[in-house]
């Protein structure tokens, strides 16, 4: 069904820095799948590059949402950047982004009117398709290029980034070090080779990670915190 995130997580990070700024609105994070859809379809389709400055990431967003006037452009790049910009170089790692847009992103405008209409098992039934779109996104995201499947590599490339993400909107002052997020990417990846039943040298379609991830990762509000995170990523099998 998905991961969720409490709006409370995200407060404290959109602080301003200063007594001059302005508070910024962190719920501008949590978008309508339909919009990171097409942020991530413009960034695969354009080919962007992996690290963005902060002009080529306003670029990004500009050109995905297409005059949409329901996104405050300014607001969701300046919230973006004060997260996820790496200060030493003044760039963003994009694919940081895109993961913890889809990651936060809630049903679009007409799944919020029918959930808000009809019964508990049609919500639940549209939270599980919701849930699948956005994992199909992550798979698009972190599949090999030129190719519709994910190696064992990839998977591994998008536990990490994942975990860079929600470290860097969260804040955290401790985070996994290289060799424990190895090992722990790796557990994940070989957890979803074995379940499947896919040697290591064959890749996972699309359908395939569907299955795998919407039974490896349940919906949860999770609280900001390290051990959230560790929780998380050791889940039992």
């Amino acid at each position: 069904m998905g991961i969720s995130f409490s709006q409370s997580s995200l407060g404290n990070r959109c602080s301003p820095r200063s007594q001059s700024e302005p508070s910024l609105d962190s719920s501008v994070l949590q978008q309508p799948l339909n919009i990171v859809t097409k942020i991530v379809s413009t960034y695969l389709n354009h080919g962007y590059p992996p690290m963005l400055d902060v002009g080529s990431l306003r670029n990004l967003i500009i050109v995905a949402i297409s005059g949409d006037k329901h996104v405050d452009v300014d607001m969701l790049v300046d919230v973006l950047w004060l997260i996820f910009e790496h200060e030493k170089n003044q760039i963003c790692y994009i694919q940081e982004i895109l993961t913890m847009l889809v990651l936060l992103c809630k049903p679009s405008s007409v799944l919020i009117f029918i959930i808000s209409t009809y019964s508990t098992l049609l919500i639940h039934l549209i939270y599980q398709s919701t849930w699948s779109n956005r994992l199909g996104l992550i798979f698009d995201i972190f599949k090999t290029m030129g190719t519709e499947v994910m190696y064992h590599e990839d998977i591994m490339m998008a536990v990490q980034v994942a975990s860079s993400a929600i470290s860097k909107l969260w804040n955290l002052d401790q985070t996994f070090d290289f060799d424990e997020l190895t090992r722990l990417s790796e557990a994940i990846a070989d957890h979803a080779f074995n379940k499947l039943s896919r040697d290591i040298e064959e890749g996972v379609s699309k359908e395939m990670f569907l299955s795998w991830g919407t039974d490896r990762f349940k919906e949860t509000v999770l609280v900001a915190d390290f051990n959230t995170l560790t929780e998380l990523y050791e889940m039992p099998y």
